[in-house]
């Protein structure tokens, strides 16, 4: 039987609401590269940070809540996670940072720009050598995953669910691009997107996103880079490339069995399937004026900045 597709004005507002964010992101990195100056350490750089990404993330979040009168299209997300899926979390983290490595290789072997921070509010990370080791994790790793997860993962994720998990997975992961501001970085940012919103979504958890997205952020502000220099120069391009592949390829395997063994279980165990495919939606999703309207608001942004 057909799926019945979902009318609703969510193509419209959600990529209302990611424009709305485009925006109020660009503004923010204005104020905080204005706001600074000779006499403010890093430390104080780092808590103003902080607290313009809680404003700019949770602010829209709350009046596109409210303004939907308290209503979702489905849950936030917000399940404690099972013991049950902690297999999955484990390789999933696992398939997401070889995949970061991989990207990232390409990026080094072929001289092509790369991202420069963690954090599309920060464009050098070398002006952090003097600050607290504990603020740059909250600032740049435990921050941006709390609002990032919760923005992309927990509500746009969960907004569009109702068009199939395949297209909101994908829509949240596009989005989660966009806010970092790099058209040569954008396949890794794609790609840790879908990865992080497949988390969630198999998981049912936002916390288990929030969780790899922080560990992620770990490991870029303090080893991936080095770490990809240090080995292309000792053990050269061609064989870094074949261990990177290689290690890929085994967690996706990984990630795939360990996922189909949890939709097995549900399934036996009578779990409601979801009501929507993907693929009666996908010009409902992608083909909406609402996502060309941000495409658009991405461009002009990349262009003017």
């Amino acid at each position: 039987m057909k799926s019945e597709k979902k009318h609703t004005l969510t193509p419209l507002a959600v990529p209302l609401l990611v424009s709305v964010l485009l925006v109020l992101l660009v503004i923010g990195r204005t104020l905080l590269s204005g706001g600074a100056d000779a006499d403010t350490s890093v430390s104080e750089q780092l808590l103003r940070l902080s607290v313009v990404q809680i404003v700019i993330y949770v602010f829209p979040c709350i009046i596109y809540y409210f303004l939907k009168g308290r209503r979702l299209n489905t849950g936030f997300m917000l399940s404690a996670v099972g013991p049950g899926n902690l297999l999955f979390i484990f390789v999933s983290t696992f398939m997401l940072i070889a995949g970061n490595l991989l990207i990232k290789y390409l990026y080094y072997v072929t001289g092509t720009g790369k991202p420069t921070g963690v954090d599309h509010l920060v464009s050098d990370l070398s002006v952090l050598a003097d600050a607290s080791p504990a603020m740059v994790l909250i600032a740049l790793a435990l921050v941006p995953a709390v609002c990032e997860e919760l923005f992309f993962r927990g509500l746009v994720l969960s907004e569009y669910k109702i068009y199939g998990t395949f297209n909101a997975v994908m829509f949240s992961a596009v989005c989660f691009s966009m806010i970092h501001f790099s058209v040569s970085a954008f396949p890794l940012y794609l790609f840790s997107g879908v990865v992080l919103g497949m988390t969630a979504a198999v998981t049912r958890s936002v916390f288990v996103s929030i969780s790899i997205h922080f560990i992620s952020n770990v490991l870029s502000i303090y080893m991936s880079d080095s770490f990809m220099r240090v080995s292309v120069q000792k053990s050269g391009k061609f064989f870094v490339l074949f261990i990177l592949m290689t290690v890929f390829v085994v967690s996706c395997i990984l990630v795939a069995a360990v996922a189909e063994r949890i939709c097995y279980r549900r399934a036996t165990d009578n779990e409601p399937r979801p009501e929507s495919r993907s693929i009666d939606n996908i010009a409902a999703v992608f083909l909406s004026p609402g996502f060309f309207g941000l495409a658009l608001v991405f461009l002009l942004i990349i262009i003017l900045i």
